[in-house]
């Protein structure tokens, strides 16, 4: 649909933000990868630049520095991070800008996607897309190419199944710094995993996109549940493990066990592979009979959002999850030879004394992780909506002013608001002696 001779006018510098500053660079930047990847098969000229591969982190001098040499010949600059990087992308736009007043700036990612407006309004940033950049990263270029930029961009969906975009662009990533820090378990530095899975030279694949629940707590970039072929995602493996020698694989989608007929075969090639590897899914796909069969295909590790010990919470998180269907997932899992790694959350509004002890005899019962993450309302979810009037976060303690708020934001595991009914000092005793199993 794009004459190409126009993208021959554009040269992208393409800028991955960096993400949990305090723990190693452990997950590939597979967003950024494939769309600089399709820009390149569509012969548009991208030189990637990746933040997160720093630690400790580029200083804002350090940052400047690079800048000045790597604008010299770029026009168009594109930015992707979680909402967690707004502050960095306030920052390095407006350095962008004092560099060379006439680059463009373009954002995409869960930033650009859940707070488009407050993105545009007090940063240096052009334009926004909203959702999946496979094909409006290619209406940006075409429009810029010809003068005709909007401030957002909203493709709603792809043109394309998934299958037939294309792998990350590895060449342009610096893979050993992410492959030989493991994403699960000791040494990620993430609160969300305790166990002591061994993950020498592991990968991060995505395979699905999307998920059908409507959590309330839960952020979806995605418009609806969409998969790649079983074949393709395992030929990508094949290929991470002849290119860079990978031990483990790890599928990091919402939930890659809604599809019963996609995991099957899923399971039937990789086993062909020969390696370990571990998913995220929910309690009620886990069978027995299913669980067998991804330990056969080498399954060592599912992650289970459990969230809480109380189905009145459960109901409340609108989790549409039963505990006994929770609790026979961790101990069939078990049973199969898969480590159930369980999540949950601290303070989710209605949380009392009661749902606290629950959660805290589920998590002894169950013998599942002990740490709990803060109920955090992030944009655009459920929970979000219901803290947010009038451009301000007015929870029962406290009240900020959006971007202030935006800009605490981290990944849950450190406190950011209460929302609970107790003061802050007394909420904090209260998790940790749920913690402690000492309720």
């Amino acid at each position: 649909p794009y004459n190409k001779r126009i993208f021959y006018r554009v040269k992208i510098l393409f800028i991955n933000m960096p993400i949990r500053a305090n723990a190693l660079p452990n997950l590939i930047p597979t967003g950024p990868g494939i769309l600089c990847s399709h820009l390149m098969r569509h012969n548009i000229d991208v030189d990637f630049w990746d933040l997160n591969q720093y630690r400790p982190v580029l200083t804002n001098d350090e940052i400047k520095e690079q800048l000045e040499a790597k604008l010299c010949d770029v026009n168009l600059v594109m930015l992707s991070g979680l909402v967690t990087t707004h502050k960095a992308q306030k920052n390095i736009s407006k350095m962008i800008k004092e560099i060379k007043q006439c680059v463009t700036i373009v954002a995409g990612g869960s930033c650009a996607s859940s707070v488009p407006s407050l993105l545009l309004e007090k940063t240096d940033i052009d334009c926004v897309v909203i959702g999946e950049g496979e094909d409006a990263i290619l209406e940006v270029v075409a429009d810029y190419s010809q003068g005709n930029l909007k401030k957002y961009y909203d493709p709603k969906g792809l043109k394309l199944p998934l299958s037939e975009y294309p792998w990350p662009c590895w060449d342009i990533i610096n893979m050993d710094v992410y492959l030989k820090n493991p994403f699960w378990g000791p040494g990620s530095g993430n609160l969300s995993t305790v166990t002591t899975l061994k993950q020498d030279r592991s990968a991060n694949v995505i395979a699905t996109r999307g998920c059908p629940f409507s959590c309330a707590y839960c952020y979806h970039q995605y418009t609806n549940y969409k998969t790649r072929t079983p074949h393709d995602v395992v030929n990508e493996i094949k290929a991470l493990k002849e290119l860079y020698s990978i031990e483990f694989f790890g599928l990091v989608d919402d939930n890659a066990m809604i599809d019963l007929k996609w995991l099957i075969q899923f399971c039937e090639e990789v086993k062909t592979v020969n390696i370990k590897w571990g998913c995220h899914g929910r309690a009620d796909s886990a069978k027995p009979e299913i669980l067998a069969m991804m330990h056969e295909a080498g399954c060592e590790y599912i992650g289970y959002g459990a969230e809480s010990g109380s189905q009145e919470q459960l109901d409340r998180m609108n989790k549409k999850q039963k505990i006994k269907t929770m609790v026979d997932a961790i101990w069939n899992s078990r049973e199969a030879g898969i480590y159930p790694n369980c999540t949950f959350i601290f303070g989710f509004p209605g949380e009392n004394l009661k749902t606290l002890k629950e959660t805290s005899f589920f998590m002894k019962e169950t013998q599942t992780s002990n740490k709990l993450f803060w109920a955090t309302p992030f944009p655009k979810t459920e929970l979000f909506h219901s803290v947010y009037k009038d451009g301000r976060i007015i929870g029962p303690w406290e009240e900020f002013e959006l971007e202030e708020y935006i800009e605490l934001l981290g990944d849950a595991q450190d406190y950011t608001i209460n929302l609970t009914q107790w003061p802050k000092e007394t909420a904090m005793q209260l998790k940790e002696a749920c913690e402690r199993g000492v309720l």
